[in-house]
């Protein structure tokens, strides 16, 4: 790989290793190299908390050169460490819109709710419930992402998926109605703005040619 390079890196299912990532990593550090678009690392089930650690240290360490513009750990439990890591890089890296965190225990959303809060960049958002039924996601917790959702940030498009035996329950229903009205809100509220913005440009045109 080298910065001619330019554009997605897609290595989902190839049963990667955390070494593996740290070599990546190497790469997204250099600013010169700081060139891939996509990083889909999803379904690589070796991967520990310091897969995280190593993607999301890299793009805080460069911060302000990434190109990232979208990440993926489908499939893939990062822990606590890690996915803060990732979190903490996500909220420095302006390019970043599009981002999914894994596989979340119930603690791991309520850290997603906590640390995503006042985040500027992200409309994206995916993540899945852990298969450890004692660390299923409680109601507190998805009351605490719903209050993110509220005001936090400007997330327009969040995919919360559930275990197989919890996405019909009340509770799974009432979240994805919450996390589709507040989204549907802040895509109504930015097509409210782009509208404004678009008709000051057209005054300030005719403005110019008065």
């Amino acid at each position: 790989m080298n910065d001619k390079f330019e554009g997605p890196l897609e290595l989902e299912d190839n049963n990667l290793t955390d070494l593996a990532v740290l070599a990546i990593s190497e790469v997204l550090r250099k600013p010169k190299h700081s060139n891939i678009t996509k990083l889909d690392l999803s379904e690589n089930p070796a991967f520990t908390h310091k897969a995280g650690e190593y993607i999301g240290q890299a793009l805080l360490d460069n911060e302000g050169n990434s190109k990232l513009e979208k990440l993926e750990f489908k499939g893939v439990s990062l822990g606590d460490r890690g996915l803060l890591r990732i979190i903490d890089a996500a909220n420095k890296t302006p390019t970043l819109e599009k981002l999914n965190v894994g596989v979340l225990t119930d603690n791991g959303l309520m850290l997603l709710s906590q640390r995503l809060t006042g985040n500027n960049y992200l409309s994206e958002l995916e993540f899945s419930e852990t298969s450890d039924h004692q660390q299923y996601w409680t109601g507190e917790a998805m009351r605490m992402f719903c209050d993110l959702l509220k005001s936090s940030t400007i997330l327009k498009k969040v995919k919360a998926k559930f275990q197989d035996c919890n996405k019909k329950s009340d509770a799974a229903e009432d979240f994805e109605d919450e996390i589709d009205f507040y989204t549907d809100q802040k895509k109504t509220q930015i097509k409210k703005e782009r509208g404004f913005e678009e008709r000051m440009r057209s005054c300030d045109q005719e403005s110019m040619f008065q």
